[in-house]
């Protein structure tokens, strides 16, 4: 949330209180919403690896059940959150592939997109900061579906993919 607004406002929400907050954001920030427009943004925080993916059907019906439609959830990072299958012994690679599958199959039934995001691998890195070196630009041409976080897994239900490269 601190970045949320310090992105939106470019201030510091320490200097404020949560309802002064929530007015900044709804007049300032580009997190605006009206009667003509009437779409809220809620952000609900979890700890890091502390739900699973069943945690999204148990929110999205607690979120209608107080008169909310979810249109699009909106997953902070694919690896803060567990597969409701289970650590497949420490494998990260079918891990992440769980989770992008069990992500698919929640869009599907709830009609509801889901959007994470995802560390490319050390590959792409190492690509990213040798072209910078250089002075290369269009870095994204670098890199592909094979560098794609750490699961091919990733790429075989996901929709959508985007791979952004700062210059």
């Amino acid at each position: 949330v601190q970045r949320i607004f310090s992105m939106c406002v470019g201030q510091d929400m320490l200097n404020y209180t949560e309802q002064e907050i929530m007015d900044i954001l709804r007049t300032q920030g580009n997190l605006t919403a009206s009667n003509d427009s009437p779409i809220d943004l809620i952000v609900k925080y979890k700890p890091n690896l502390s739900v699973d993916t069943s945690y999204l059907y148990t929110m999205v019906e607690d979120l209608e059940d107080e008169g909310y439609e979810v249109i699009c959830v909106l997953q902070d990072y694919l690896k803060r959150i567990r597969s409701v299958d289970g650590m497949f012994g420490g494998d990260l690679r079918l891990q992440l592939g769980a989770i992008i599958n069990e992500f698919k199959v929640f869009a599907t039934l709830k009609n509801i997109p889901i959007i994470t995001a995802s560390q490319l691998n050390r590959d792409a890195t190492s690509k990213i900061d040798e072209a910078r070196v250089k002075n290369k630009a269009d870095l994204v041409r670098l890199i592909g579906r094979a560098n794609v976080g750490e699961s091919n897994l990733i790429l075989e239900n996901s929709d959508w993919i985007c791979l952004i490269a700062p210059e």
